[in-house]
């Protein structure tokens, strides 16, 4: 294969994992859950009459133990009795993040930047909910807002980190990747998005280094493994990078994988072996290895990945031919 035309392949990869990477982190703005139908569930005290500091020590006590609609419930009453209180206001958004009450969170963490601009823990509260829904633009534009380059707003920069790779800014990705891991050097998930970035950057050593890292520490769904898979095949280092790939799933999903990453690599006749190998180990299930099995026949062919393969691969779908229980390179 010419090195023009491996580039050109290298950039479709990179774009199509862009693609990827942002359709992965979409969900819903709203969960199905209503508001009204936890404080109608959760108010059992309504006989009671408390004060604004009760209130406020009986909902932190259910919020540390995870009882977010009563705390919810008592930090609504005590907002009622002293509504300027912003700190209230900002963990009533947090308990809707993580009750999945996008819509309402938004309307809380607005309301709080609308009347205090300057509050960087509302902006990293809207820049959190727009990203969770997949609105990366506003999102960056809250987390921006967010970030002042000390450890209380390193999520803001990690958040940022992840969009910057994203959109292929993976220098700017590191800047902002770096500062969060500064703060928290046993984050796995900072660790991983570090890795990304090196990969992104074809600084794959220093991507493998950071994948064990994120491993070591705790950070060990699929992607992971897959992400540690993808810059040992960089380095030529297969045998470990089987390893990888299998720690993600069983052996025919890491032989897939393989294959899927070798064939992009140009290294067709290596990546139709591993193809082989996935429909041996399962002939009648692994329908995703014999498909990509006929493209890479095809394309050896050829003297190199020729225009067919490349519109296969100039689409977003198309990475879905991976196997379906393992994860492309996808940051969390």
């Amino acid at each position: 294969m010419s090195g023009k035309r491996f580039m050109s392949v290298a950039v479709i990869f990179c774009l199509i994992l862009t693609c990827c990477l942002a359709g992965c982190a979409k969900k819903e703005i709203e969960g199905d859950n209503t508001l009204q139908s936890w404080l109608d569930e959760h108010d059992s005290e309504t006989s009671r009459v408390l004060d604004y500091d009760q209130h406020v020590t009986i909902g932190h006590r259910h919020y540390s133990k995870g009882s977010y609609e009563k705390a919810f419930l008592h930090f609504s009453k005590a907002l009622a009795l002293k509504p300027e209180d912003t700190n209230l206001r900002l963990l009533r958004g947090d308990i809707l993040v993580r009750r999945g009450l996008m819509e309402k969170a938004l309307n809380e963490y607005m309301g709080i930047h609308k009347d205090f601009p300057d509050n960087r823990q509302a902006s990293l509260g809207v820049g959190k909910v727009y990203f969770a829904a997949g609105m990366y633009k506003d999102a960056k534009k809250y987390l921006s807002l967010a970030s002042n380059g000390t450890c209380e707003f390193s999520q803001a920069d990690n958040l940022l980190g992840v969009i910057a790779n994203w959109e292929g800014r993976p220098l700017n990705a590191k800047i902002s990747l770096l500062r969060a891991h500064t703060c928290n050097p046993d984050n796995g998930e900072i660790l991983n998005n570090l890795g990304m970035s090196y990969l992104f950057l074809h600084e794959y050593e220093f991507a493998i280094v950071f994948f064990r890292k994120a491993i070591r520490k705790g950070c060990t769904p699929p992607k992971t493994f897959n992400n540690l898979g993808i810059a040992l095949v960089k380095c030529e280092k297969y045998g470990e990078a089987f390893e990888a790939f299998r720690s993600a799933g069983d052996e025919a999903q890491a032989y897939n994988n393989m294959g899927y990453v070798l064939y992009l690599e140009g290294e067709l006749k290596k990546a139709v072996e591993c193809f082989e190998t996935a429909i041996r180990i399962h002939p009648t299930y692994y329908q995703v290895a014999a498909g990509n099995l006929k493209r890479a026949r095809t394309a050896m062919q050829g003297s190199e990945l020729g225009g067919e393969v490349l519109s296969i691969l100039d689409t977003q779908s198309d990475v879905e031919d991976a196997d379906e229980t393992a994860e492309k390179p996808v940051e969390h």
